[in-house]
């Protein structure tokens, strides 16, 4: 009764944050009355690695003008992944340790799991935008593509920086780990942005801070030609360890006696792949590889909106 209430007087706010490579991505909506009544997503250009002020005062708008905001982001760290088990037993055949991870089970076929340590670590990087209300599995989101197929396939989310892979169908995952391309492609840590200016001058402006339209604030972003054309040859070089692990990913399944074949991957794909870098992967591996967009950002906000929903009933 008293969720409903609140429900009918305020609106609601999620926010879904996303660091990949050089981008940091948020989605925004507003939902009121169990209706969505806005949404807003935009990205801005990492500066010396942490987010630029721009969107730090976007979201910290949306925190002081609605109380019922609402953070998430998708866990990127390698101590994570998905096995097909249940249970502390199940965890301990696969050489697990229940006790140094978290897990939730789905279907009661499979399980997601992270460690603990990093989980704690993911929420401390996060703690300077406020309190992260959802942080959710790479996993879940692959989980949710396969549901569209029956057949095993081998499903992988394509970041600048970072590789979740699943090898999965619509009812069970029998394999997932996430991967760093960072060591082989140096990158930045997960950031917040710290800045020299004391702490009374910074919220002073996020006070006087004014939402911009959406066409204003992609204005603050042009593409330059140079930085494009380097994109792309990074782009073709991240594709071929990407191929090298998809390859050693698939070679692991083949290992097991009860494996089938896979005849198909499905890329993820969250920052646009360039078509050189797609055609080297499919020559590689020698399967068919398809790719679809996929905005983490925004899957977040969809999840974080599910959640609440469910919640509530």
């Amino acid at each position: 009764m008293f969720s409903r209430l609140l429900n009918m007087l305020y609106s609601k706010i999620f926010i879904g944050i996303h660091f990949d490579g050089d981008l940091c991505q948020i989605n925004i909506i507003r939902v009121k009355n169990n209706k969505i009544k806005q949404n807003i997503t935009t990205e801005g250009k990492l500066i010396d690695g942490f987010m630029p002020m721009e969107l730090y005062k976007l979201i910290y708008f949306y925190q002081k003008k609605y109380p019922l905001t609402y953070l998430g982001m998708m866990s990127k760290t390698q101590k994570q992944g998905a096995i097909p088990a249940n249970d502390h037993e199940g965890f301990i055949k696969f050489g697990i340790n229940p006790r140094e991870i978290f897990f939730l089970s789905f279907n009661k076929t499979w399980s997601a799991y992270i460690d603990r340590g990093e989980c704690k670590k993911l929420k401390n990087q996060a703690k300077e935008l406020g309190i992260l209300d959802y942080l959710f599995s790479p996993f879940i989101f692959i989980f949710i593509q396969a549901q569209k197929k029956e057949k095993i396939i081998l499903y992988a989310i394509q970041e600048k920086d970072t590789l979740s892979v699943a090898i999965c169908n619509n009812h069970r995952i029998y394999y997932g780990k996430s991967f760093s391309l960072e060591e082989e492609m140096p990158m930045r840590e997960l950031p917040i942005q710290k800045t020299s200016t004391s702490l009374d001058q910074l919220l002073y402006n996020l006070d006087h801070f004014e939402i911009q339209d959406q066409e204003e604030q992609e204005e603050l972003n042009p593409q330059d030609d140079e930085e494009e054309k380097a994109e792309k040859l990074n782009d073709f070089v991240r594709a071929t360890f990407v191929a090298k692990i998809l390859e050693e990913t698939l070679t692991q399944y083949y290992a097991n006696p009860h494996s089938v074949f896979i005849d198909e991957i499905i890329l993820l794909d969250s920052y646009g792949i360039t078509p050189d870098a797609l055609n080297h992967i499919q020559e590689t591996l020698l399967i068919d590889v398809h790719t679809v967009e996929f905005s983490i950002s925004k899957q977040i906000t969809s999840m974080m909106l599910n959640e609440s929903r469910r919640n509530e009933l």
